[in-house]
């Protein structure tokens, strides 16, 4: 289990701030990783687990200079160019897709479906890193 906590709230940054304290106390309590969505400075905040970075947002190597050793590190890819940078990076995970369509925001890649993952899982292969998938209501687990 894994939560991953993303800032849509109108409210801004401060009820986010909230939001994810509570929520580092609960998944502390239950041993569950949290995971911070594109922002670094709430991740550091609130000592979460991770940090999940897009494309747009800040670059891994930059990241990996601000965050503590140990802190995981997953980004958002779309292609296989993005697969094999994100393997050159050494993030701790991927986030394929989106799969499907999602309404938590809008895309700004194409939607690649269920047959666009096996390229993408296919670049990882002799790699150690895992891969999630991106908007869709179930997970897709690669060992």
């Amino acid at each position: 289990m894994l939560v991953c906590l993303s800032n849509s709230l109108s409210d801004g940054l401060l009820q986010f701030l909230e939001i994810a304290r509570q929520s580092k106390t609960i998944c502390t309590k239950y041993k569950v990783p949290l995971i911070i969505n594109d922002r670094i400075d709430i991740a550091l905040a609130v000592q979460a687990d991770g940090v999940h970075l897009g494309q747009t947002d800040m670059p891994v190597h930059v990241a990996k200079t601000l965050l503590p050793p140990g802190m995981v590190i997953g980004v958002s890819c779309n292609n296989v160019n993005q697969v094999r940078k994100a393997i050159e990076d050494k993030v701790d995970y991927v986030g394929i897709g989106a799969v499907w369509g999602t309404t938590t925001k809008k895309l700004t890649d194409p939607i690649i479906g269920v047959r666009g993952i096996g390229s993408l899982l296919q670049a990882l292969d002799g790699t150690f890193i895992k891969a999630v998938a991106i908007g869709m209501q179930h997970c897709v687990s690669r060992k």
